[in-house]
C-alpha cells in the first residue's frame, strides 16, 4: 500500500509506461531512476518517522519517585491511541540515568484501542488493577541531570520516550534518536508525570503535567467498589495501655478508596476498613482504638468509624475494633496492614524484654518476610525474638516509628522503631523541614509544649554530608545537670543532606518537662573510618506566666 500511495503522489504513472520523451531514452531512464530514488527516500523517511514519532502506544503516566521507599510502588501506564488492539508480548521497558538500559520485558498482554495497560512493581503500587506485575523497576528519581524511560516493540524499535529533569548532560536520546531537548520537570515525591490529555503526543515536554494525585488507568473514572488499597505505614503501636491501646497508621499518599483494607493482630483479623471511609488524603493519620468496639449505629468518632472527613475534628480518623472481645496483647505480638486483596502493605513485630520465647505469630512474621516487609528471616525462637522491636511492656509507653525528613523511616527492620511516650494522632510526619549546612542547628526555640507560645515544638536540623548510611547517629536531649531526658534518635543510619527532627517537650516517660534550658546533643560515627562528629546546642522550654 505504501508503494501504491507513492505512485499516486507521482501522477499515477507506472514505471513501465512510456514517457513522452521516448521509451528507453537516457532521459527517460534517468527520470525513472530519479523517481525510484525519491520514492525509496520517502519510504525510508516515512518508515523512520512512523516508528519513532507516531506510535499508537505511548507512555501516558508514571510514578518514578513514590513517597518513602520506592520499592514496590513505582508504575508506568501505557495508552493506545490507535483504532486496533496492540499485542505487547515481548515489548521492552528501558530506563536511563547515564544511558538507556533494559529493565523489563512484557511477557504477554494486549492493550485495547483507546485503552490503558498498567505496569506495576507490585499490586500495592496503585488502587487500580495492574495488567503486568513487573517486580522492581527502580526508575531514576531525578536529581542533577536528566533521566528517562522508553518503550520498544518486539522488534526493538523505539515507540515512545519520556525524558525528565534537566540538564540532559548525558545526551539521552529522544524519539528521533537525537539528544532530547524536550525535558519534563522533575516532580515531587509521590506525584506522577502525566500527559495533560490522555495519549496526546506532540513529542513536547508541554504534553506532560505534574499530578499531585496520580490517576492510574484514569482512576478518577473508576467506580468505587468494596475493594481498596491504602498507601500507608503503621507509625505507632500502644499494646499495653489498659482500655486505651491503639494502632496508628499514617497515609503516605492519597488513595482513591480504602474500603476493605485490613489490620491483623497475628493471624487474627481485628479490623476491616468499611466502605464509609472512602478516599484517604495524603498525610492523614488513622487511629484504631483496639479496646473499643465499632458500633454501626453509633456516633462517628465516638464509638463508630469515621470517614475521611474526620467528623469529630480532632485531626485524625478514628476507627474502632471489629472484635467481639477487643484489645491487644502486650507481650510478644505482631501487626499486619493489608490491602483488600491480601497484599501486605506494612508490618511490625515486637517482643517483651526478658522473654525467652516468642509468643507472637510466627506465621505472620514469616509472611511479612516473604513479602519483603520485614527483616531478618527467622527459624528459631531466639531469631524471632532478636528480629523484633524490644518492648518493656510499660503501660505508659508505645512503640513509635522514627521519622526523618518528615517521612516515616521504613527499612523494614526493628531499627525503624523506638519505645517512647504515646503521641496518638501526632508524629513528625508532615512537619516542615528546616535546611541547614551545620552539623546541628536548633530552630523554634524557645517553645512551649503547653500550647501557649508561638511554637509548640522545637526543630533540630543536622547535616552530616557523605551519602545516606555513612554514619550511625544518636540524638538526645539532656537537662543542664547532664541527665538524659529524651532519646530522639537511637543509633540510626544517617548521612547526606539536611535532616529535620522535632521535639514536643516530653521526656521518655511521656511527661512534659519543666521550663528551662536543655541541651540537645548529636553524635555520629562514620561506619567506615570510625571518625566521629559531635555537636551540642541549647534549646529553651518556656510558658506564659
Amino acid at each position: 500500500m505504501l508503494t501504491k500511495t507513492l505512485k499516486i503522489q507521482h501522477g499515477g504513472k507506472s514505471a513501465s509506461r512510456p514517457d513522452k520523451s521516448g521509451r528507453g531514452s537516457p532521459q527517460a531512464a534517468g527520470g525513472l531512476n530519479k523517481i525510484k530514488f525519491i520514492s525509496l527516500l520517502y519510504l525510508l523517511i516515512f518508515f523512520i518517522f512512523y516508528n519513532h514519532s507516531y506510535s499508537a502506544v505511548v507512555i501516558n503516566e508514571f510514578v518514578y519517585d513514590a513517597v518513602g521507599s520506592d520499592t514496590g510502588l513505582e508504575w508506568i501506564e501505557l495508552y493506545n491511541n490507535g483504532t486496533s488492539d496492540v499485542d505487547l508480548t515481548d515489548w521492552t521497558i528501558e530506563k536511563a540515568g547515564d544511558t538507556f538500559s533494559l529493565i523489563k520485558t512484557i511477557p504477554s498482554g494486549t492493550i485495547p484501542a483507546g485503552g490503558y495497560f498498567l505496569i506495576e512493581e507490585t499490586e500495592a503500587a496503585t488502587s487500580a488493577a495492574g495488567n503486568y506485575i513487573s517486580g522492581t523497576m527502580a526508575l531514576q528519581n531525578g536529581g542533577t541531570e536528566s533521566d528517562g524511560i522508553r518503550i520498544k516493540n518486539a522488534s526493538g524499535i523505539v515507540q515512545d520516550t519520556v525524558l525528565y529533569d534537566s540538564p540532559n548532560t548525558n545526551n539521552l536520546q529522544g524519539d528521533d534518536a537525537n539528544p532530547g531537548a524536550e525535558l519534563c520537570p522533575d516532580v515531587l515525591s509521590g506525584h506522577s508525570l502525566s500527559r495533560t490529555t490522555a495519549g496526546v503526543d506532540n513529542n513536547l515536554a508541554a504534553d506532560f503535567e505534574d499530578l499531585a494525585v496520580p490517576t492510574p488507568q484514569a482512576s478518577e473514572l473508576i467506580p468505587v467498589v468494596s475493594s481498596g488499597t491504602i498507601y500507608g505505614k503503621i507509625t505507632e503501636v500502644a499494646p499495653a495501655i489498659s482500655a486505651g491501646d491503639f494502632i496508628e497508621i499514617y497515609s503516605t499518599a492519597a488513595c482513591v478508596f480504602a474500603g476493605g483494607c485490613k489490620i491483623y493482630e497475628g493471624t487474627n483479623l481485628i479490623k476491616t476498613f468499611s466502605d464509609d471511609i472512602g478516599s484517604v488524603p495524603s498525610d492523614m493519620v488513622m487511629v484504631l482504638w483496639a479496646s473499643k468496639s465499632n458500633t454501626p449505629a453509633g456516633t462517628r468518632g465516638i464509638d463508630r468509624d469515621e470517614t475521611s472527613a474526620d467528623e469529630n475534628g480532632n485531626g485524625y480518623i478514628d476507627l474502632y475494633s471489629d472484635e467481639s472481645t477487643p484489645g491487644l496483647t502486650g507481650t510478644c505480638n505482631n501487626f499486619t496492614l493489608m490491602n483488600s486483596s491480601g497484599t501486605i502493605i506494612d508490618f511490625i513485630s515486637f517482643a517483651r524484654e526478658g522473654y525467652d520465647s516468642y509468643t507472637g505469630s510466627e506465621t505472620s512474621y514469616d509472611s511479612a518476610v516473604t513479602a519483603g516487609q520485614w527483616l531478618p528471616s527467622a527459624a528459631t525462637e531466639q531469631q524471632y525474638l532478636d528480629g523484633s522491636v524490644a518492648f518493656t511492656g510499660s503501660s505508659a509507653k508505645s512503640l513509635c516509628r522514627l521519622a526523618i525528613n518528615n517521612l516515616p523511616v521504613d527499612r523494614n527492620t526493628k531499627s525503624d522503631w523506638t519505645e517512647s511516650s504515646p503521641t496518638v494522632g501526632y508524629g513528625d510526619y508532615g512537619i516542615s523541614m528546616v535546611v541547614t549546612s551545620k552539623t546541628l542547628e536548633v530552630f523554634q526555640s524557645p517553645f512551649s509544649p503547653y500550647n501557649d507560645g508561638t511554637y509548640t515544638q522545637a526543630k533540630f536540623s543536622y547535616c552530616l554530608g557523605g551519602i545516606p548510611g555513612d554514619y550511625q547517629l544518636t540524638l538526645q536531649v539532656f537537662d543542664i545537670r547532664g541527665r538524659n531526658i529524651k532519646v530522639l534518635l537511637d543509633s540510626i543510619d544517617a548521612g547526606g543532606g539536611s535532616t529535620t527532627v522535632s521535639w514536643d517537650g516530653r521526656d521518655d516517660n511521656g511527661n512534659i518537662v519543666r521550663t528551662g534550658i536543655y541541651i540537645v546533643h548529636l553524635e555520629a560515627i562514620n561506619k567506615t573510618t570510625g571518625s566521629s562528629k559531635r555537636s551540642s546546642k541549647r534549646v529553651v522550654v518556656a510558658r506564659k506566666m
